[in-house]
């Protein structure tokens, strides 16, 4: 019994070595041009020795996302093989982690005023209309993985700076409406709100996707205000209506995580089908719910993304 469990601890210990050095040397190599997917990475860092952490991170002058997807790993090392990571080791991370907090702390403060904001608006308009415009709210922050991919494609330095300048959608808020009209007016109300800067928006509504994506992004610049200062962190919202909310996650769930082709039907044909007759079914809702609102508040006909610019 006790060679037993001293073969498997002496195997375990072979495969922790061969799998912390060529996790390190996947690491080192990583360069902004590699195309290769983080699950290498990943599969590569499950239990970091101290001279692959020491060679990961001598020579960092900024903090990367790379060590931030060691550090994830060596969190699980740490756990079952504390004696394997020396005090220095240990402190890095901890510097690391502290790096990544700091900095997702602001985006996540902008994500929760920005969830208010909608609650606020919500809340009047449903004094106002005798209703609820928005359906609900959802929230997230991207992960350190997905982060790290995205700036990879982007062909930017992966580091916590870099994510900063180059990514606005660190911090996403959705917003699910009953009616495309109520998706605009939402739009027309940040607008109005002399505190936010709005940077970008893209109108895939009127203009939707070649694959049949709907909605409405908008990329917005919201005050975080500190201790000794005030920050404009940006914000992804995307607005629209529950129809579209269904559309996007099968499409979501088909691309990602479909576990077999069906059979004599082309998924994205039906998909874009699908997304036609969704159009042409909420034009007509639209029309009917014009019942429900008051006469002074009843909307206006709909606007394409350009004629809603130059009105």
């Amino acid at each position: 019994m006790q060679q037993a469990s001293a073969t498997e601890g002496m195997q375990e210990a072979q495969d922790v070595s061969a799998c912390s050095n060529d996790g390190a040397t996947a690491l080192d190599a990583r360069g902004v041009a590699d195309d290769t997917s983080a699950q290498d990475v990943d599969a590569c860092v499950v239990a970091p020795t101290p001279s692959s952490l020491k060679s990961a991170f001598d020579g960092a002058n900024e903090v990367g996302l790379k060590n931030v997807l060691l550090a994830d790993a060596v969190r699980g090392a740490r756990r079952k093989r504390e004696h394997a990571l020396s005090s220095e080791d240990l402190d890095r991370l901890d510097e690391m982690e502290s790096a990544l907090r700091a900095s997702m702390q602001k985006y996540q403060a902008a994500m929760r005023q920005m969830e208010v904001r909608f609650e606020i608006l919500d809340q009047e308009l449903s004094l106002r209309k005798n209703r609820n415009p928005i359906h609900h709210v959802e929230a997230r922050l991207k992960k350190p993985a997905s982060i790290y991919e995205k700036l990879l494609r982007y062909g930017v330095p992966t580091t916590i700076e870099s994510m900063e300048q180059h990514l606005m959608d660190v911090a996403g808020v959705r917003v699910i409406c009953s009616y495309i009209q109520d998706a605009y007016s939402l739009l027309d109300l940040l607008r109005m709100q002399d505190d936010l800067a709005i940077v970008e928006v893209k109108d895939y509504i009127a203009h939707p996707k070649p694959n049949g994506y709907r909605s409405l992004h908008v990329i917005v610049r919201i005050p975080v205000y500190f201790l000794e200062k005030k920050e404009m962190v940006p914000v992804e919202v995307q607005i629209r209506t529950i129809a579209m909310d269904f559309w996007a996650s099968l499409e979501h769930d088909l691309k990602y995580k479909a576990v077999h082709d069906i059979s004599g039907n082309d998924v994205a044909g039906e998909l874009k089908d699908c997304s036609r007759i969704i159009e042409e079914a909420e034009a007509r809702m639209q029309v009917l719910s014009l019942a429900l609102d008051a006469e002074d508040d009843a909307p206006q006909p709909l606007l394409t993304g350009e004629e809603s610019q130059e009105a």
